[in-house]
């Protein structure tokens, strides 16, 4: 069951892992980042607009957002338990590309300066290199899965994919 926390529906277990977090470490650091990163050492976390890094795992994540986990409790609540289940589909991701036939090369989420949040990847397909980007409904986290798998250009057909980008101000190099 999905819980409703600030503007995003996070799982019961994302929401659960938030609250005990913060609870052990009530108050933020300077170097919010890494404290945001305790507890997801299998991933990749940057404030950079660069959307690519090799291998999986990645999570972008706007200073305007970090600041406002760092002084706003709500949402230090909100955006910890949508890492979590960011984290948690990483986990599931490679082999549901297999199962469409990708090889899932490269993947990471990003969490715009407005909140939005939205997912990268690049894979390969007979011999193709193919890239995608989708923004992902915080309402809805069950639909993340089939967006990231259904939003795949290639890269001679990447206009959408890199207009998406650039209207965030993401640059993603492949």
């Amino acid at each position: 069951m999905a819980i409703k926390v600030g503007n995003s529906w996070v799982s019961e277990t994302a929401y659960a892992y938030a609250q005990n977090k913060i609870q052990k470490n009530p108050k933020m650091s300077t170097d919010i980042l890494e404290q945001v990163s305790k507890g997801h050492e299998d991933m990749n976390f940057t404030t950079s607009k660069v959307a690519y890094k090799k291998g999986l795992n990645n999570i972008s994540i706007d200073s305007t957002i970090l600041q406002q986990m760092r002084f706003n409790p709500e949402k230090r609540l909100e955006y910890e338990a949508l890492i979590y289940d960011c984290s948690k589909m990483q986990s599931s991701l490679e082999e549901q590309f297999a199962l469409k036939g990708k090889k899932l090369v490269s993947h990471g989420f990003i969490i715009s300066a407005d909140g939005t949040l939205s997912s990268w990847s690049v894979s390969k397909k007979g011999g193709k290199k193919l890239r995608s980007a989708c923004i992902l409904s915080k309402t809805n986290n069950k639909s993340w899965i089939s967006s990231v798998l259904n939003s795949a250009y290639t890269s001679n057909d990447s206009s959408y994919l890199e207009s998406l980008l650039k209207s965030e101000g993401i640059n993603l190099k492949v």
